[in-house]
Parts: C-alpha cells; sequence; structure tokens
C-alpha cells in the first residue's frame, strides 16, 4: 500500500468516526432543545463528553492490540503495573522531543512498561528506519537502535539507518535481511489500521489505561497521564 493510500484509508477512518460523533451530538442537541435548550457551552462539553467515551471504548475493546502484541518491542519493565504506549516516526521532532521525557519518566518510576508503536507517515525513509528497527529485535538491540535513530539531528533515510545501525554494533547485512521478513510489514501495518483505529493521526500519540494523548506535551502532563493510566488499570 503507497503513502498516499494509506494517508487517505487513515483520513476515511477520521472522517467517518468525526461524522458519526457529530450525528450523535446532533441527535441529542435536538431532543435537548425540544426539553428546553443547551448552552452553547454546554453542547461543547457534552461533545467532549461524547467523543471521550468513544475513545474509551475503542481502547478497551483493542486491548490487545495495543498493549499486547507480540510483535511491538516493549521496554521498561516488562511486569510493570501501567503501560505507556507510543505512536512514533522517526522523522517527527516533536517524537525526537518526547523521547527523553519518556526516558525519564520510566527512570524515576519502576512500575512503567513502554511499548513502541512504530508508525511511520512521514515518507519512505521513515518506513524504511521503522523496518530497521524491528528487525533490530533479532539481534536483541531494538531499544538502543531506537534511541540513537530518534537521537539523530538529520533527516532519517535509508544512508542515515544504516549508518547509524553499524554505529551501534548492528550487523547490517543481517539487519536488511531480516527487514524484507513478511512479518515486519505486517506488524506496521497493523500499527497503521490499529491508530486508524483509535483515531490517532499524527505524533507522538500516546495510549495508557483507557485513554489517548496526542501530540507533544511537557513532562508533567504526560506524567499525569501515566499516572490517570495507573487508576484506570487497578480500576
Amino acid at each position: 500500500m503507497g503513502y498516499l493510500t494509506k494517508a487517505i484509508a487513515v483520513s476515511l477512518a477520521l472522517f467517518a468516526s468525526a461524522l458519526v460523533l457529530s450525528l450523535a451530538v446532533r441527535f441529542v442537541w435536538i431532543e435537548v432543545r425540544n426539553a428546553g435548550g443547551l448552552t452553547l457551552w454546554q453542547l461543547e462539553e457534552l461533545q467532549r463528553i461524547l467523543g471521550s467515551n468513544e475513545v474509551q471504548t475503542l481502547v478497551a475493546d483493542l486491548n490487545k492490540e495495543i498493549f499486547h502484541d507480540p510483535v511491538s518491542p516493549v521496554g521498561g519493565n516488562p511486569d510493570g503495573d501501567v503501560t505507556l504506549v507510543e505512536f512514533f516516526d522517526y522523522n517527527c521532532p516533536y517524537c525526537r522531543a518526547a523521547m527523553p521525557m519518556i526516558k525519564r519518566i520510566v527512570d524515576e518510576d519502576p512500575g512503567v512498561r513502554i511499548v513502541y508503536k512504530e508508525f511511520p507517515i512521514l515518507g519512505p525513509g521513515s518506513d524504511f528506519a521503522a523496518r530497521a528497527a524491528l528487525a533490530s529485535r533479532r539481534q536483541g538491540e531494538y531499544e538502543t537502535f531506537h534511541q540513537a535513530l530518534m537521537s539523530y539531528s538529520g533527516s532519517i533515510g535509508e544512508g542515515s539507518t544504516l549508518k547509524i545501525a553499524e554505529m551501534v554494533g548492528l550487523d547490517v547485512a543481517k539487519l536488511m535481511r531480516d527487514m524484507e521478513e513478511p512479518a515486519i510489514a505486517e506488524a506496521i501495518q497493523r500499527n497503521l489500521r490499529l491508530a486508524g483505529d483509535l483515531r490517532i493521526s499524527g505524533t507522538p500519540s500516546f495510549v495508557a489505561g483507557l485513554d489517548v494523548l496526542r501530540g507533544l506535551v511537557d513532562i508533567s502532563t504526560l506524567r499525569r497521564f501515566v499516572e490517570d493510566g495507573r487508576a484506570q488499570t487497578d480500576g
């Protein structure tokens, strides 16, 4: 599937979700108006609540795919009591900015488990890097390679990916062979479909507990998101 086709598929999924939500809000609005009406603020709050409830239902329904896909690399404490899932692209500057915050949270909180969702939406270079990163698991170096890719200051493409792979000590010839395994491409396609199901269209995006957090935030907000996810998991 080409990048334009992928983008169209994700856009259609997001449009369908927005249409359903819009129709639901319109229906409730008509019913309430007949009963006496709502203020604009109340209607906006109603739309926010309906949207939040929809996301939480989706996360609950897709729990296995989000948190327990065996092909998705895991970092932090594999047996942690809360999981933070990140959808990211190696060419996304906001993902690069998020990486040290995630690392700090893991260092501070031994109960955090990280699930990495390769989500290459920024072109062929991102796709090549994502396939290489997943293939590096077969050499036991995913996190080292992931952090090195995220720390790179330039554009990530085939040349820079292989250069970084060599720098971190990967067997580049083996890496390139492993990248061609059908399971690698299938894992990325699953992530793309999952993101569409969750109404995720940009990076970075995070999932914890029953909620989705879209975009780069400060570390305090990310900590709160993780703690809220822990509370939802405990509940």
